[in-house]
């Protein structure tokens, strides 16, 4: 993760099986914040798998 200007930027790594993740951001006194609030929604993020041959098209 990378400062930006205002903001941070990441990145992870993903195949064609896809992946689930969540952000948890956390100050040097333990207050935290999790993304997506799983008070709200699910509380991971999807990307879907594929099939290789998609990649290939």
């Amino acid at each position: 993760m990378v400062r930006n200007g205002d903001h941070f930027e990441g990145s992870f790594p993903v195949d064609h099986e896809g992946g689930m993740y969540y952000i948890e951001a956390a100050n040097n006194v333990g207050q935290a914040v999790f993304y997506p609030d799983f008070r709200k929604e699910t509380p991971y993020m999807v990307v879907p798998s594929w099939t290789p041959e998609e990649e290939e098209k």
